[in-house]
């Protein structure tokens, strides 16, 4: 029978250790990688707006998520938590549609607020995410390759509300994958919804995301991760005309993880 118990506890035991791992209280990533960006028109005038492409360029990201009753339980206090995380482009320029000009750009994304992990065994989670998400590109007025002013594609602040859904899972020993999926109602729009351009326009997005993480040593991860957004824009006409547009968002990391 003492034997049959100290079975049990060691299978007890090292299912909760499976569970932490697979459940961690604090993560927190930074490292390098790249981003895309391109601004499309549909159904304006030919030649009056100008659509733009940005070409890969490098780009820092940091990440964090935190759920502070991991740290006392495995209970249901341990699932809920806070996260956040950012993106600065590096070197980013955009090449103009129909002329050799290309113009310096910065580029930011923000995204932070709080989630839920729902345990679907010891090796999974589903997660529930709701907050708040910013990104900002800009243009230089005047051109860093050619002699060229900024023609007619404005600035874009995209913010707002956004949520979705997400599944983390380990997979083996030291593996571990991750799934998100998310929605945002654009209330902000930066240049693109002054009087100048469209003040009228109203914006949503949808974004899709996956990363995938090897344990190198105890606490610390090596993780790949890619992330598309996509924001479609309806317009109303006013000085320009055009019927709609559409930003396209990719970028991609190698990052380091700690996590316990």
């Amino acid at each position: 029978m003492r034997t049959l118990r100290l079975l049990s506890m060691c299978c007890l035991a090292g299912s909760a250790a499976l569970a932490s791992e697979a459940r961690p209280a604090v993560t927190a990533s930074a490292g390098a990688g790249f981003l895309n960006r391109s601004f499309t028109w549909q159904g304006g005038t030919p030649g009056q707006l100008t659509e733009a492409n940005s070409p890969f360029a490098g780009a820092v990201a940091v990440d964090a998520s935190w759920f502070p009753g991991a740290h006392v339980t495995e209970g249901v206090g341990s699932w809920f938590g806070l996260f956040g995380e950012g993106e600065i482009g590096l070197g980013l320029s955009a090449k103009l549609a129909n002329s050799s000009a290309v113009f310096a750009q910065s580029a930011t994304r923000l995204r932070f607020g709080g989630v839920v992990r729902f345990p679907l065994g010891e090796r999974a989670s589903l997660l529930v995410h709701g907050g708040y998400a910013r990104q900002a590109f800009s243009t230089s007025s005047e051109s860093v390759v050619g002699t060229a002013s900024r023609p007619n594609t404005p600035d874009v602040l995209f913010e707002g509300p956004r949520g979705g859904l997400g599944v983390q899972a380990r997979l083996g020993e030291r593996w571990a994958l991750e799934v998100l999926a998310g929605g945002q109602y654009v209330m902000g729009l930066g240049e693109l919804g002054m009087a100048k351009w469209f003040p009228q326009a109203s914006a949503f997005a949808l974004d899709a995301g996956a990363g995938l993480s090897v344990q190198l040593a105890e606490h610390v991860r090596l993780r790949l991760s890619l992330k598309w957004q996509r924001t479609f824009l309806t317009l109303e006409s006013n000085t320009f005309r055009a019927e709609s547009a559409a930003e396209q968002y990719l970028s991609g990391a190698l990052t380091f993880q700690w996590a316990m």
